[in-house]
């Protein structure tokens, strides 16, 4: 998703009030390890962070 906004033409979708999800590296790293590490996950795991953000906060970012 950053290649648009390097390139200049990314911007909030729509009037930037929709809630977009999102996840810190980091916390992605520690999910993705810590799937490797279960032998058998026993339910669908979604990695998203508690609180979403506006797609027009996140743009600025």
């Amino acid at each position: 998703m950053i290649l648009p906004y390097k390139l200049g033409v990314g911007g909030p979708i729509g009037d930037g009030a929709q809630y977009m999800p999102w996840i810190h590296l980091l916390d992605m790293v520690r999910g993705i390890v810590f799937l490797l590490e279960t032998d058998h996950p026993s339910a669908l795991t979604i990695s998203v962070h508690l609180t979403p953000s506006l797609t027009q906060r996140s743009v600025k970012h």
